[in-house]
């Protein structure tokens, strides 16, 4: 996992906030730590993101992202 994805996970144990953005963060697969997040309502990884119990997909252009998109 980046030192990316770690502090903004780490900073999200502490502010439990209910979205996380872990786009940009070189993610090759979703980090264990984030089943710890069970106040999480939406978690980003840059063009697809889960909410409301599916994924979602930016509707601009973008590079590819970890989903093979």
């Amino acid at each position: 996992m980046s030192e990316l994805a770690q502090r903004l996970i780490e900073e999200n144990k502490q502010t439990r906030a209910t979205f996380l953005d872990l786009g940009n963060c070189g993610l090759t697969e979703v980090p264990v730590e984030i089943g710890e997040l069970v106040w999480l309502e939406a978690l980003s990884f840059s063009s697809y993101w889960w909410e409301d119990g599916e994924w979602k997909k930016l509707r601009i252009p973008v590079l590819p992202t970890i989903f093979g998109a």
